[in-house]
């Protein structure tokens, strides 16, 4: 079951350092598919224009001790060279990109002796169609990932933000995919996974019933990527999160609304990436 605790250890913060010799971050979280009772195969999530212009992308992981908790102020640092192992979302108009997340921990487990602190979300935490169109237009969401790049340095863990659904998650805004949340979408925050948030254990849908009689409290329904913002000439625009605070930048005024992909769309990396 999805908790505040499993997330902190599904999401990564992601540095890249740009051809052009800047630096942004975005955001990455890790999501595991080809999953059954013994096996799964988990791959680090983002979005594509995150890593668009990345000469390399950097990101630490905690350590764990033998009894499984995390060793905080002590991690290890990954450096991955490169976009060529980065795979995209087999619809090119989907701001969504992986790469396999499993190499990672096995080179440290086996080869470097050093067990991670880590967890993943899996396709049994998105909502079947049934359960998204029983949910309410207005629903308590939580995004988690890296709002201008900020997070808990020392103990390598991202920060949590609530806001909620401005459009029905069950419906494709504007035919597409996709759907918006009310919450601030800064520089960072590009790749942050969205869950839905539920008070309590009993979890209901807008006509008052258990919702597919489970308790969790937890469901993750989508991928921020960008969202409307104003332009100098007070034109609405749909852009992508930008992932670094460049004063050079055309001006941009946010309008505290984001757009965020459906999370139905991580199962299409099951195409991408066969079962080993």
């Amino acid at each position: 079951m999805l908790d505040t605790e499993n997330i902190a250890y599904c999401v990564i913060r992601l540095e890249c350092l740009n051809t052009n010799g800047g630096t942004s971050v975005g955001t990455g979280f890790i999501f595991a598919i080809h999953e059954d009772e013994e096996t799964h195969l988990p791959l680090l999530v983002t979005n594509k224009h995150v890593i668009a212009n990345a000469k390399e992308v950097k990101f630490l992981l905690t350590k764990r001790d033998e009894n499984g908790n995390p060793i905080f102020s002590d991690y290890q640092t990954v450096t991955l060279k490169g976009v060529s192992n980065w795979k995209s979302h087999p619809d090119e108009n989907i701001d969504l990109c992986a790469t396999t997340f499993g190499n990672i921990i096995n080179e440290f487990n086996k080869n470097l002796n050093t067990d991670i602190r880590w967890s993943r979300i899996t396709p049994r935490n998105i909502p079947n169609r049934e359960q998204l169109n029983s949910l309410n237009p207005v629903e308590d969401v939580v995004m988690v990932g890296y709002p201008i790049g900020l997070w808990d340095t020392h103990n390598n863990r991202p920060i949590f933000r609530k806001g909620i659904t401005a459009t029905q998650p069950g419906l494709p805004y504007n035919g597409k995919k996709e759907f918006l949340v009310d919450i601030a979408a800064l520089p960072g925050s590009s790749g942050s996974p969205i869950f839905l948030y539920k008070e309590g254990l009993n979890v209901v849908n807008s006509v008052g019933n258990k919702l597919a009689g489970r308790d969790d409290k937890f469901f993750f329904i989508g991928v921020l990527y960008g969202g409307p913002m104003y332009n100098a000439k007070g034109e609405i625009k749909i852009q992508n999160v930008p992932t670094t605070n460049d004063p050079k930048v055309t001006l941009r005024i946010p309008t505290n609304l984001g757009l965020v992909i459906s999370s139905e769309e991580l199962l299409e990396f099951e195409k991408v990436f066969p079962k080993q």
